[in-house]
């Protein structure tokens, strides 16, 4: 099975639209959000059985049952007549079908419906502005301040690399399961080498202990954004002069989010196990975490692993463009970093501490070799 799979679900009171998850490490477990039709949301995980040596033809058993609270997370159910007498009594069977599964759900007491799944597909087509030199791209990012319609900018090292977070990159997907394994362990980690309590229960101490997580390396849901293009620009370039033997790249890309997204969606707290596919901006305090002070960083909240395709589908039926992007051929990398060092711009600044001056003195070394690039 892939990882993401949108779909619907027959109920009892009709068509309900679905979404179902799976994690590369628990390959035999997936968890299905059902919503839709003025009912509350809920979710189900349940253990995957095959019916064959192939993998075409498998049965869900229930495992656990989700509500969902004020905010639209989802919670594990307290109703125990359900979870006890009920709930273990329902099964659904699935036979593949091309890339799709599709099948029916069954219980002890007669009831049944269908249901129908195919998985998520990133066909979004984002027509990125094409700068052909460094100098053009910064007519481009002040051309994007004086209009005032982007205000948060993300940097990738190849114009080829979709927005994806870190922990879909490492094939997790169930946010029920990160919320309740991954950010306690995390948590508990952090209070002893911080010597600084995080109540899971706050919606803003929540939010900076993934924001912890994401600038340390633990995988999350986040991605990094910054209101600077020059900073996004800074990661574009030196991700792309770090790893230019590695990549068949030619262009780096900066991506510009809008301040009309970032106003209808933003917060300061956060529910991350939500039941249907979204995507929303979250602007993090830099308590404990100089990095993102450094960065005028904020962050995108995500379930879905074709972001682009959420925003520019939630743009169009706006009527608004809450995503642009500009592409920058790796070649002008050298120029680039020189400039933005000259700006106040170095891994020195962006990454407070040795790390960070090991790398700017790394980017020195890579500008005066001159290296051949992809595209030379």
């Amino acid at each position: 099975m892939d990882n993401q799979y949108v779909g619907k679900v027959e109920t009892l009171t009709g068509w309900r639209p679905a979404f179902l998850f799976r994690d590369d490490d628990e390959p035999d477990e997936v968890t299905i959000h059902v919503w839709g039709n003025e009912e509350k949301p809920f979710a189900v995980s349940a253990k995957v059985v095959y019916d064959n040596a192939v993998g075409t033809s498998i049965q869900l058993v229930p495992t656990l049952l989700y509500d969902t609270d004020q905010g639209g997370g989802l919670v594990v159910a307290q109703d125990k007549k359900i979870l006890e007498s009920n709930f273990a009594s329902y099964r659904m069977s699935l036979i593949r079908e091309g890339e799709e599964w599709r099948g029916r759900w069954s219980c002890t007491d007669g009831s049944s419906g269908d249901a129908d799944f195919s998985p998520v597909k990133d066909t979004a087509e984002l027509n990125a502005h094409q700068c052909g030199s460094w100098a053009e791209f910064k007519r481009w990012a002040d051309e994007v301040r004086q209009l005032g319609l982007m205000s948060a900018f993300r940097g990738h090292g190849s114009n080829k690399f979709r927005l994806r977070t870190s922990l879909q990159r490492v094939g997790r997907n169930r946010l029920e399961r990160y919320c309740a394994e991954t950010l306690p362990e995390f948590k508990a980690h952090v209070e002893a080498v911080e010597g600084t309590r995080f109540a899971l229960s706050n919606g803003e101490d929540y939010a900076t202990l993934l924001g912890l997580a994401q600038h340390h390396g633990l995988p999350t849901p986040l991605l990094d954004w910054t209101r600077s293009p020059y900073v996004a620009a800074f990661f574009a370039f030196a991700d792309a002069i770090e790893w230019q033997d590695s990549r068949d790249a030619t262009h780096v890309r900066v991506y510009g989010l809008s301040s009309d997204f970032i106003t209808r969606t933003g917060k300061s707290s956060i529910t991350v196990p939500f039941y249907r596919p979204y995507a929303a901006a979250l602007e993090i305090g830099p308590l404990r975490n100089p990095r993102l002070y450094a960065q005028q960083g904020l962050f995108m909240v995500t379930n879905a692993t074709n972001v682009e395709h959420v925003l520019l589908e939630a743009g169009a039926v706006e009527g608004k463009e809450y995503l642009v992007a500009a592409d920058v051929p790796i070649k002008f990398a050298t120029e680039a970093l020189q400039d933005l060092k000259y700006m106040g711009l170095t891994a020195g600044t962006m990454f407070p501490g040795l790390d960070g001056v090991c790398r700017m003195m790394k980017h020195s070394m890579y500008s005066r070799a001159k290296p051949k690039l992809n595209n030379e």
